[in-house]
């Protein structure tokens, strides 16, 4: 992957946000995800994927993973969950993914659980009402009482995970805090949202704590065009919002890696502005 000088990086991200195009930008993110992701999972593997929300990931991997293969996906947004299962039961794909409406952290209980009307792919278990109405805006959101696991107590017990994908909104830490047998286990490559000092600030961690949990996983962190992702990065703007996490011995999984997020980079005709 990618280990460039801190000038290097600022230079591509502003040369990706001086695009000027927020549909084009947002549309090379996602290419980037699916072209990762769809090409380091195959027929039988088991994927965990936390934030379904209404399955457009979910319905992919499923199909990705055949019938051999499981998605395991927590969805406890009770609107989300039942349009999600109505979905899989439309498109034939029920027995290829384990859905449950539940909400992962780092305990096992129940929690408040914030619905946001209107945008409920912004509803998560957020750790007070005032961070809620603060991801909410204009809108008032809504609490209920949701049951609450961890990816080591709820998740699959036996076999290999090859995928750990989790996207909800600012709790990506407390649920790897809760999965930290999994990854020193399993290692699976990680997909997640990482919305850096915000959700640091809304959810009570450091930067510190952070990285040094990826420390203590053996985990290396890269950024969604490759770039490393340190402590020493954790403040710059204008890094995408996503972050893979690499198992530290994969050399074979970093190269592919490269080659893929590469390959969409050239596709958009972006890679003068990606600093190598």
């Amino acid at each position: 992957m990618r280990d460039v000088s801190i000038e290097d990086k600022k230079k591509s991200y502003a040369g990706i946000v001086g695009i000027n195009d927020n549909k084009k930008v947002s549309s090379f993110y996602s290419d980037i995800l699916k072209s990762v992701v769809f090409s380091h999972i195959c027929p039988g593997d088991c994927v965990i994927e936390a934030g379904s929300y209404l399955g457009g990931f979910t319905t992919m991997m499923a199909r990705q993973v055949g019938p051999c293969g499981r998605v395991v996906a927590f969805e406890p947004q009770l609107g989300s969950h039942e349009a999600l299962q109505n979905r899989l039961e439309r498109v034939g794909l029920c027995e290829a993914v384990e859905l449950h409406a539940i909400a992962l952290s780092d305990y096992v209980g129940d929690g408040a659980f914030y619905s946001v009307s209107g945008m409920l792919q912004r509803s998560g278990l957020y750790p007070s009402p005032e961070v809620a109405r603060e991801v909410a805006g204009e809108a008032e959101p809504d609490c209920d009482v949701a049951p609450v696991t961890t990816l080591d107590a709820g998740g699959p017990q036996t076999g290999p995970v090859r995928l750990l994908w989790l996207d909800i909104e600012g709790g990506e830490f407390q649920a790897l805090r809760g999965g930290i047998n999994l990854l020193k286990g399993r290692r699976p490559l990680l997909v997640m949202r990482n919305w850096r000092g915000r959700a640091a600030t809304q959810y009570g961690y450091s930067a510190d704590e952070f990285f040094d949990f990826f420390q203590d996983v053996e985990y290396d962190l890269y950024n969604l065009i490759g770039f490393d992702f340190r402590r020493k990065d954790w403040t710059i703007g204008g890094q995408p919002g996503w972050c893979f996490g690499v198992p530290r011995e994969n050399m074979v999984l970093k190269g592919t890696l490269h080659g893929m997020i590469d390959h969409v980079v050239e596709k958009y005709g972006i890679s003068e502005m990606i600093c190598c």
